[in-house]
């Protein structure tokens, strides 16, 4: 379910590092037992970690339960998620008072949603106008229509970010509006605990396309490109700064590069996927297992989450 995980573990492996992955996705293929001093997961392969015997780090990367397959039949599917849900928050809990947390915060979008880091950049960089409303929205003309949660609908479908009319949205419905930034190109940005690297796509942003992601699985995407020389060094500032506010040591953040130059800060994502953004050598999946396997990054106060 998650690309960038694959590389992780692969170079994890080619380092000498034991790894034992858990695939949310897969649940099924595990046993879990939880008991009076116990708490073990089996793999299909038999291996077993006891987290409360093993000497291990964990390295949390998007168990996403609303993905779990479901399974045919069962009308009980939201129980089962929910004690899959209880089961996740006691391993991370028991890690964070270990303090085997490294590099990644479990649950971080708890903490940390979409409205509360629009509120923490508003000094640091540059902020599109925004609102959250179930009401008559204070926008006027055209605005864009984004999603603070799941994008994807109960049929399958995908609702990617679309230019709208505020007057002609259903009410009352809970939308988050934003002021369009029509035109510029897409930057994106990987901070791994203080190295900064920025990436432009080419995609062609306009009025009628301001999504980048409706060309994801398509035959020509588009193509991604480091920038190594054009960032201002106000911007990265800001990144760190930001990053200190919110207290991660990891994130992938979202910006567009307006025609008069200036970065719009859109969002962090405190998991966010890389893999499509690194080359053939796999050089910023290396930097990324390098900070994880430093451990200096040690989260210990997740299980308040």
């Amino acid at each position: 379910m998650d690309g960038t995980a694959d590389f992780i573990v692969r170079i994890l492996g080619d380092t000498g590092s034991e790894v034992f992955r858990w695939n949310i996705d897969l649940w099924a293929d595990y046993e879990v037992c939880v008991s009076n001093g116990k708490f073990e997961i089996r793999d299909h392969a038999g291996r077993v970690i006891d987290l409360l015997k093993s000497n291990y780090s964990l390295l949390w990367r998007k168990p996403i339960l609303s993905q779990i397959p479901q399974i045919p039949g069962r009308s009980d599917w939201g129980v089962i998620k929910g004690q899959f849900g209880s089961f996740l928050q006691a391993a991370v809990a028991h890690a964070s008072n270990q303090g085997r947390v490294h590099l990644i915060e479990p649950f971080a979008d708890r903490r940390l949603p979409k409205l509360i880091q629009l509120d923490l950049a508003q000094d640091l960089f540059e902020v599109p106008e925004w609102e959250f409303s179930t009401s008559e929205s204070q926008f006027s003309n055209r605005s864009v229509a984004k999603f603070l949660s799941e994008m994807q609908l109960a049929d399958g479908r995908i609702l990617y970010s679309t230019l709208v009319q505020p007057n002609s949205l259903e009410r009352p419905y809970p939308w988050f509006l934003q002021k369009p930034i029509i035109g510029g190109v897409d930057v994106t940005c990987t901070f791994i605990l203080g190295e900064i690297r920025f990436w432009e796509c080419d995609y062609v942003r306009n009025s009628e396309n301001i999504d980048w992601r409706i060309e994801i699985n398509t035959s020509n995407p588009g193509a991604w490109v480091e920038i190594t020389d054009a960032v201002p060094d106000k911007l990265k500032v800001s990144v760190k700064n930001f990053m200190g506010r919110a207290g991660l040591h990891y994130s992938r953040s979202d910006f567009i590069r307006g025609d008069e130059g200036t970065y719009w800060f859109l969002e962090c994502n405190p998991n966010g996927q890389f893999g499509w953004l690194d080359d053939e050598h796999l050089t910023l999946h290396r930097s990324f297992v390098s900070a994880f396997q430093d451990g200096k990054s040690a989260i210990r106060d997740c299980a308040s989450f």
